[in-house]
């Protein structure tokens, strides 16, 4: 019984482990057209900081918008991937605005 406990215990770290590394994979293999295909996007809010340097508005900004067609497509001026902690403010008034609607 012992011995079963350590041999799941391992098996538990090596699943963890990989689900790492597949979680890192999917990160730097993203594709949104992957993710929707033949799926029902509900209606939504997209936000998008102008200065984003993770995901350009330019490449992938336009990219979502026009696979998403979200509702309302908001641009912050000056903020970049985290434009909710960059202008606080600013997203929680288009995210009540939105919700309110």
């Amino acid at each position: 019984d012992l011995m079963f406990k350590k041999y799941r215990q391992k098996q538990k770290e090596e699943n963890q482990i990989r689900t790492r590394y597949d979680l890192v994979f999917f990160a730097f293999s993203y594709n949104i057209d992957m993710i929707i295909q033949d799926r029902i996007v509900p209606k939504h809010l997209l936000i998008w900081g102008s200065e984003n340097k993770v995901a350009g508005l330019e490449k992938y900004g336009y990219h979502h918008k026009t696979m998403l067609q979200p509702e309302v497509f908001h641009v912050i001026l000056n903020a970049g991937h985290l434009c909710q902690y960059e202008s606080p403010d600013e997203v929680t008034k288009m995210i009540e605005e939105y919700i309110c609607a």
